[in-house]
């Protein structure tokens, strides 16, 4: 490992624990970091024969993520370790984001953080272990992926028909154009799956998001104006400035992008303005 890094949510001092044997916060073990959290899956064991019935894929959910850190604070003088164990200290009662930089590259979670000092001999040095308990058990990459798509391509558009179903005329079809400004490709590199944050801006209606692979839409009725629209497809939620707007949603296709892999998204909407789409590699 090289670092941990925690960062309080709501704003604040950076703290830094360094591999380096002569940092002032040192890290020591890591543990909860990489394995995946306790499995919550409900299992119904077979009466007349051997085992459980079978388990579907979206059964299988995990608990909070626990990572448990080890750390040493030291200084010059007595007085500057315990100054350091109070910057670990002033981490409490917050929400952080824990960043931990190891050997495949720097992942985070978010959680709050219990701190334990051995509290021994009066000498300029103490170890502890830090738990930081993460209630999402996902890990994301550092850096975020953005795709932009426009409802302004004039070769892109999807094609609607009042006599379709659900207004849109089947088999797709995008055009050469609508690569460049109403399709976007999204791929996720993590192993487990990734669900985007989807921002909607400008002057819009009928805002649909169409996964062109499965058919599956995310549809908002509602209109894009002043204030921007944010469909989170975890939670699988619309809101507008803040407020929860999910009752505008009359189709609630929320994409998904698989691990490894990638899902295709295909943008429909009337008037003008930009559909910025934003995810990050997710691990479990």
């Amino acid at each position: 490992m090289a670092y941990a890094e925690f960062t309080p949510v709501s704003g604040g001092p950076t703290v830094r624990l360094e591999a380096d044997k002569e940092a002032g916060l040192m890290l020591g073990t890591v543990a909860g970091w990489y394995g995946t959290p306790s499995a919550k899956v409900d299992m119904t064991e077979r009466a007349g024969g051997d085992g459980s019935f079978p388990v579907s894929a979206d059964g299988i959910l995990y608990s909070a993520r626990t990572v448990t850190l080890g750390v040493c604070a030291s200084g010059d003088t007595y007085a500057e370790m315990v100054e350091r164990m109070g910057e670990v200290g002033a981490l409490s009662g917050r929400m952080v984001e824990l960043i931990i930089d190891g050997d495949d590259g720097a992942t985070y979670a978010t959680g709050y953080v219990q701190a334990e000092w051995d509290e021994g001999p009066m000498a300029p040095m103490d170890t502890g272990t830090l738990t930081i308990v993460c209630p999402d058990p996902r890990r994301y990459g550092t850096t975020p992926h953005r795709a932009y798509l426009s409802p302004g391509a004039s070769a892109g558009a999807l094609a609607w028909h009042a006599d379709a179903p659900h207004g849109l005329a089947w088999p797709l079809s995008y055009g050469d154009g609508g690569a460049v400004a109403n399709v976007a490709t999204l791929r996720n590199e993590g192993t487990s799956a990734a669900y985007p944050t989807i921002t909607a801006s400008g002057d819009m209606d009928g805002l649909v998001i169409t996964d062109t692979a499965t058919g599956a839409q995310l549809a908002w009725d509602g209109h894009v104006g002043a204030q921007p629209v944010t469909l989170d497809c975890l939670s699988r939620a619309a809101s507008v400035a803040g407020v929860d707007a999910s009752r505008l949603l009359s189709s609630r296709g929320f994409p998904s992008v698989p691990p490894g892999g990638e899902v295709t998204l295909a943008l429909s909407a009337t008037g003008s303005g930009t559909v910025c789409v934003e995810w990050r590699d997710t691990y479990i």
